[in-house]
Parts: C-alpha cells; structure tokens; sequence
C-alpha cells in the first residue's frame, strides 16, 4: 500500500481567486509533488471569487472557507464578535502589543482586526476535521493568516507552523504608520520563518536575534527558456517595462527620459493599472524615433510568451519601493539585462556584470544617458551581461532550484 504523503495547508490572501499572488502560480506544482496540499484563501474579494485559475492534480481549493473569510463587511463583523470569547486565551498576546501600539485610531483598527481574524483562522485551522490533522501550515505572507496559524500551535495544533516574508508585511518602516501588528509574537510562536531575501532574513535577525535559527532566505523563483539567449539583431534599443501602472513604478519617469533619447527607441510596457491613461496621455508626445506601446492588463503567461517571441535589450525598473522584484527575474531568465533603482533587495539580483543599480533618485535626464550609454556598448559587452543576466537567475531564481530546496526543507521539518 502506498504511503500518503503529508497534509499542507497553504494559506494565501487570495489565491487561486482573482489575478493575485502569480508567484504562486509557478510554486504550487513543486508543492503538490511532495504534499497533499489544501487551499485555504483568507482576504478573498467577494467579486473575486468568480475567477478561480485551475491548479495540479490533486490540490484541493477550499471554496467554503474562502467564502468564509472573504473581505466583507458582514464577515468582518462576525469575525470580530465570534472572536470575542476568544479574546481572553490571548491574553498574553494581546498585552505584548500594548507598548507598541501607537494611541492611533488606525492602529487599534488594525490591531483589533488582526487579533479577531487571527482568531477566525486559528479556530478553523484547529476545528475543521481536515485541517486539523495538517502536517505543515504554510502562510505565504506575515500577517493575519500567519498568526492564525501560530495561535493553533499554542493551541496544541499538532502541524509545523511556517510563514514566508516579502516586503509590505514585514519592514516596520514600509508598513501602515510603520507598525506590523503581532509580529513579535508570529516570530515567537512559529516553527519557521522564511524571508524570500537576504535583507528581509538580516532584518529579522537583527531585531529578533533569540531566534536566528529558524529564520532563513527562501527565495521565490521563476520558469525559464532553460538556455542563454541571445542578443537581438535589431539596431534599435528595445526596452520593456513590466509591472502594474500606479504611481510607486514611477513608469512616468522612464516616459520621461525617452523625451530625451536621440537614438531609436522601441518602448513597450507589459501591464495596465490605475495610471494607464496618464501614462498613454503622457506617451502620445514622445518624438517620433520612439515607438511605443502599452498592453493593458494581461495574465503572466503572457508576459512569458512576449519574452519567448519578442526580442529585447533591456529591462528597466525604476520602482520606489520594491521587495525582490519578480519581474527582474522574468527578465533575467530571458537573459535580459537590468537597469533598476537601489531599492528594497533588488541589489541582490541586479549588478554591474548584468545591468545596472540606479540611484533611486534618478532623474530623467540621467536615466536617458544611462540608456544611451548601453546604446552605444559594443555587442560584445551587450552578450556578456546577457550571459551573466541568465546565470544570475540560474543561481537565485530559478523555480526549479528555488522550490524544489524549499520542499526539501518542509519535508526535514516533519522527518
């Protein structure tokens, strides 16, 4: 008789639902291979949840649950007061956030709701007669759901609590009013913490050094071609930006400094958003030796087979903010150099062999000569920060490698 293989829980925000959380997308294949993995999303839109992307064999998605915790107002209310009895078994948890709490309305808000959905999750998670004989619980992010996780293990929840780290729900000083509700106590109760950066792991050990141990990089990954590509034979510059069109992209700035380029452009960028029109408007005067366009939104299997069928020179990202930008290494698999702000971790892809890190304060004229620069490189360097562009990804990004060691370390966490 074949031996089952252990019960993972993954809970999400949205995922499969909506267009969220992509990442997911190519991460949740190497998880089914070695787990029985159930799908619990916890922040789900009531409109998204008549889009639902299809997934491996054998994943369960749990609809019920997911209606449950969907972001409501009803269910936000009957969280909070089903949550009432709850209140005094965290007690202690509740008075470790007291000295941090800024005397804030939208901290308590925050704080009130963390704690009440927290406790939603937790009773599910140790209630529901599946999940509560699940080997692992696996939050992808830090927050609410996370500290569901870590209330059912002081709760005697038998499974391995474990939550990923990205950006927004970690940095104190990126976050809302610059505080991360029960992340003390997330970081205390859990089995495993799992940044996807070197910053974000540096980070938490250096505010939480009792527990260095179980705190350790897990970077995301991406798919690739599975070979270097090769340098486009066109002799005009072909940029491609990627990301959604709201002001922190800063994809105004990129528009701005075409206006300055004397050589030929040709611009495209892979997404739409709240800015797109803005973006058009302001696009429509760029000189006639720049051509350009903008897709709109559009899923991620489309992203990757613009990359397939298109030739590019250059990926550029002059974000504000940014994590470990996934988008990077779309390109970087591509063999795609990188010009990017310094930002958040991006450092830890982008270097001088494979692009360039870009001042966060660059301006558009600045950023027109750093492209005219690559302009006029010779081919020879141009095919060399191709190469190095695609071994960086090979060595930090790709999905294979990335995934398959994260499984592995599930794994020797209930061995």
């Amino acid at each position: 008789m074949p031996i089952m293989p252990p019960k993972l829980a993954l809970l999400t925000t949205s995922f499969p639902y909506g267009q969220g959380e992509t990442f997911l997308e190519t991460e949740i294949p190497f998880l089914a291979q070695r787990f029985q993995v159930e799908v619990v999303p916890t922040w789900v839109t009531s409109s998204a949840l008549a889009t639902c992307r299809s997934l491996p064999a054998g994943v369960i998605v749990r609809s019920d649950l997911a209606r449950r915790f969907a972001y409501t107002l009803r269910n936000n209310i009957r969280n909070l007061f089903s949550s009432v009895g709850g209140w005094p078994s965290i007690s202690r948890t509740v008075r470790s956030e007291r000295h941090i709490i800024p005397h804030h309305w939208w901290a308590m808000k925050r704080f009130v709701y963390s704690a009440a959905q927290g406790l939603a999750v937790s009773t599910t998670l140790q209630k529901d007669p599946s999940l509560s004989r699940a080997t692992v619980l696996y939050s992808y992010w830090l927050t609410n759901a996370a500290l569901g996780v870590a209330l059912a293990k002081r709760f005697g929840h038998p499974g391995f609590g474990v939550a990923r780290a990205h950006r927004f729900e970690l940095y104190m000083d990126v976050s809302n009013k610059r505080y991360q509700p029960f992340q003390a106590e997330m970081v205390n109760m859990l089995d495993w913490i799992a940044p996807i950066s070197d910053d974000g792991r540096d980070y938490l050990h250096t505010i939480y050094p009792a527990h260095q141990a179980k705190i350790s990089t897990c970077r995301l990954g991406v798919v690739g071609p599975g070979k270097p590509t090769a340098l486009p034979a066109e002799k005009s510059l072909r940029i491609v930006t990627c990301s959604r069109l709201v002001p922190l992209k800063q994809i105004h700035l990129l528009v701005a400094a075409l206006q300055h380029c004397t050589f030929p452009v040709f611009w495209t960028h892979l997404g739409g958003g709240p800015e797109e029109g803005a973006i058009r408007q302001q696009a429509a005067s760029l000189p006639v030796h720049v051509t350009w366009e903008v897709t709109g939104t559009i899923q991620n299997k489309q992203v990757l087979q613009y990359y397939e069928e298109q030739p590019v020179d250059l990926f550029v990202n002059v974000s504000q903010i940014e994590g470990v930008p996934v988008s990077v290494m779309e390109a970087m698999s591509y063999s795609i150099p990188v010009y990017a702000t310094d930002v958040g971790a991006t450092k830890e892809l982008v270097n001088e062999g494979n692009g360039r890190l870009l001042s966060p304060d660059v301006t558009p004229q600045q950023l027109a000569a750093e492209l005219e620069q690559f302009f006029a490189s010779p081919d020879d360097e141009k095919q060399a920060m191709r190469q190095s562009a695609w071994k960086t990804w090979n060595e930090k990004s790709n999905a294979a490698h990335q995934y398959t060691r994260f499984t592995d370390w599930l794994l020797q966490l209930v061995a």
